[in-house]
C-alpha cells in the first residue's frame, strides 16, 4: 500500500512540473524514503550536494591530471567517515588506475578502482565520482534513483 501511494504521490507530482526538476525531485523523494528508513548518512549527502566548502587549502594534486579543486573535495571526502580514509593514500598509490577511470567516457557505468565498488555503497561512489567528474552526476543520479526506487 505505501509503495502504491509513494507512486500515486510521484506520478501526480510529476503531471505539473517540468522535465528538468523531475530528476532533482525524484532524488529528493528517494533521500526522504532512505531517511525514513534510516539508510542515509546526512553528512555523505550535504558533501554530495554542495562538495567542499571550507576554506582552507588542502596539499597539491599528487599527480598532475587531477585538478586541484577535485583533490580538495577528495581531502574533504576522506575526513567523512572510515570508509574514505584511504581514499587519498589509494589515490596517491595507484594513480595510473584512477587516472584510466577519470579519463572514461562514462566512469559511472565501471567499478571505482582499488576496490572502492564492493566497499562503497551507491551514495558513497556517487560522492567519489562528485569529486572528479562532476560532468556525470547527472547520469549516475539517475541510476541511483532508478537502482533505489525501481
Amino acid at each position: 500500500m505505501i509503495n502504491r501511494l509513494t507512486k500515486d504521490c510521484y506520478d501526480y507530482t510529476c503531471t505539473g512540473i517540468f522535465e528538468t526538476h523531475k530528476l532533482m525531485f525524484s532524488l529528493q523523494m528517494c533521500m526522504s524514503i532512505l531517511e525514513g528508513n534510516g539508510k542515509l548518512n546526512r553528512q555523505e549527502l550535504d558533501f554530495f550536494l554542495k562538495g567542499n566548502l571550507s576554506l582552507e587549502k588542502s596539499e597539491p594534486p599528487p599527480h598532475p591530471w587531477i585538478p586541484e579543486k577535485a583533490w580538495h573535495d577528495v581531502m574533504r571526502l576522506t575526513r567523512l567517515g572510515e570508509r574514505f580514509q584511504s581514499l587519498g593514500e589509494s589515490i596517491k598509490e595507484d594513480g595510473a588506475e584512477w587516472q584510466k577511470w577519470y579519463d572514461l567516457d562514462a566512469p559511472e557505468a565501471v567499478e571505482l578502482p582499488s576496490g572502492y565498488s564492493s566497499t562503497l555503497d551507491r551514495l558513497e561512489q556517487m560522492c567519489v565520482l562528485r569529486c572528479f567528474r562532476t560532468d556525470r552526476v547527472y547520469i549516475a543520479t539517475t541510476r541511483f534513483v532508478e537502482a533505489e526506487l525501481g
